[in-house]
């Protein structure tokens, strides 16, 4: 190689590596830039986490192109983080996050898609192998046998999705949502979710259409779930009883109620933790239903990493003043001999 040639590459390095640098942002990291405390006020997640959930996803975002700037894996899950902890798009553009609306839409349809799919590694009902611990810390409450979750629904508001069906999401506290199904654990963990029917099908069908019904039906998970008076009352479903008349019947009402207080406090911790959850998603409905069980994702992930406050779980679920009518369907008689062996021998 002669000279002039050697002087000609070198020439072409250097403007290879002036167009990189005009090319990649330099921006701030975050993560350098904020305290701690900052840094969660934030993102409602500790920079450990961040970076523990950097690791989970970033094979599935790859670095995204905004005009000429590269925004990177990091940058990409931290406007989602943003946008779960404030609803906010305008939010998410400041805070030296520097992306612009159209560009902060299509990173959160596309991080929630790819946090949503790891719901089962995250979110999991009890094993059989399992069932025996959770029934005593759930009977350690206040003394319900038998239970392996709590299972309930809160309304998530979305925008209105347009169309000849855009009515069926209207619920009855007059305003557009999904309601989804979720189930406490006795960790106080998210540990099942159907996020899909629109806001005006009652909690019991929302119930009797998820997997987890049918599982539980066929035997396939074990144990029982407590729920309102507004499921149906089922072998694996216990609700209270509408009129308790003798001592047993009181006791048992009272430790249900107890015990099934837990799922309020759970949606209303998740949905706190969460504010977009509770301002109301204003994406397209697939990006809001992915929004959702994302949310479920990281909540159990701040859950299994120690990020939940005692304070947090003071706080109760406000959808839960909405009226909760008693299931007028046909029970089972099954379910009601179960209950009454329940009153029998743990109440009477």
């Amino acid at each position: 190689m002669d000279a002039l040639h050697a002087l000609q590459m070198l020439d072409d390095i250097e403007t290879i590596n002036l167009i990189d640098r005009r090319t990649i942002k330099d921006k701030s990291n975050p993560l350098n830039e904020y305290e701690d405390d900052e840094f969660y006020a934030r993102f409602r997640f500790t920079k450990e986490t961040v970076l523990y959930l950097l690791e989970v996803v970033k094979s599935d975002l790859t670095v995204v192109s905004h005009k000429i700037i590269y925004i990177t894996p990091l940058h990409q899950l931290l406007v989602a983080l943003r946008y779960y902890a404030t609803g906010s798009f305008q939010v998410v553009v400041g805070d030296s996050l520097e992306v612009s609306q159209s560009s902060c839409s299509r990173i959160i349809a596309k991080v929630s898609r790819a946090i949503a799919r790891k719901r089962s590694d995250h979110v999991k009902y009890p094993t059989f192998q399992q069932a025996a611990h959770v029934q005593q810390k759930f009977k350690e409450v206040d003394g319900f046998p038998g239970v392996v979750g709590i299972v309930g629904c809160t309304h998530v508001k979305i925008k209105s999705p347009g169309g000849e069906n855009a009515e069926l999401f209207r619920n009855a506290m007059n305003y557009h949502s999904i309601n989804v199904q979720v189930v406490c654990g006795s960790e106080f963990q998210i540990c099942n979710i159907t996020a899909r029917w629109h806001g005006s099908v009652p909690d019991s069908c929302v119930f009797k259409q998820s997997n987890l019904c049918n599982q539980l039906e066929k035997g396939e998970v074990p144990g029982i779930l407590l729920g309102h008076a507004g499921y149906p009352l089922l072998p694996y479903l216990m609700t209270p009883i509408e009129d308790s008349q003798t001592a047993a019947e009181k006791l048992y009402n009272e430790s249900h109620s107890v015990t099934r207080q837990a799922i309020d406090r759970l949606c209303g911790v998740w949905k706190r933790k969460f504010a977009c959850l509770t301002r109301g998603l204003e994406t397209t409905l697939e990006t809001s239903l992915a929004t959702i069980v994302a949310t479920t994702v990281l909540y159990n992930v701040a859950r299994q990493r120690n990020e939940a406050t005692e304070d947090d779980e003071s706080l109760d679920d406000d959808d839960e003043t909405r009226p909760q009518p008693t299931y007028d369907g046909e029970q089972s008689v099954a379910g009601d001999a179960k209950r009454r062996s329940i009153i029998l021998e743990h109440f009477t």
